[in-house]
């Protein structure tokens, strides 16, 4: 009981001493993961890290991979969800798990959000993942 017990988590901004910075560790073998996983899937990669753990290894940039925002809307101003947002998201993945869809592209996966209830906006751009923001009036 009376041993320290040494922190179990390093943030993504952690720099370790004699290795440097998590990104910089981990981005090659992160990135390479990310595409195997898409590549042998056959299909769409969801990527639903939050930006400080993208910059541990960045998505595959391309029209197979879509990255996703929750935002709060009160009245006409929108803000990202940030305390909330991986239980959010949760729920977002729980519903598409237990629906019988299986989007393969950017489109069918806002189109099958939009089916379960979700309100989504799609922004696709060339030589970059698209971004899929799900918009929810509360958390």
């Amino acid at each position: 009981p009376q041993d320290r017990i040494p922190a179990y988590r390093l943030s993504a901004d952690a720099d370790l001493p004699g290795c440097g910075s998590l990104a910089a560790l981990w981005r090659p073998a992160v990135t390479k993961d990310l595409n195997q996983a898409r590549d042998e899937a056959g299909g769409l990669l969801w990527d639903l890290r939050s930006a400080a753990y993208v910059s541990l290894g960045p998505p595959p940039a391309d029209d197979r991979t879509v990255t996703s925002r929750v935002l709060l809307q009160r009245g006409n101003k929108r803000t990202v969800v940030s305390h909330h947002n991986k239980a959010t998201k949760g729920r977002i993945v729980r519903s598409l798990a237990q629906s019988t869809g299986k989007p393969r592209s950017a489109e069918d996966l806002a189109h099958a959000l939009d089916g379960l209830g979700y309100r989504c906006e799609l922004k696709a751009a060339s030589g970059k993942p698209a971004q899929l923001d799900v918009i929810v009036d509360e958390v």
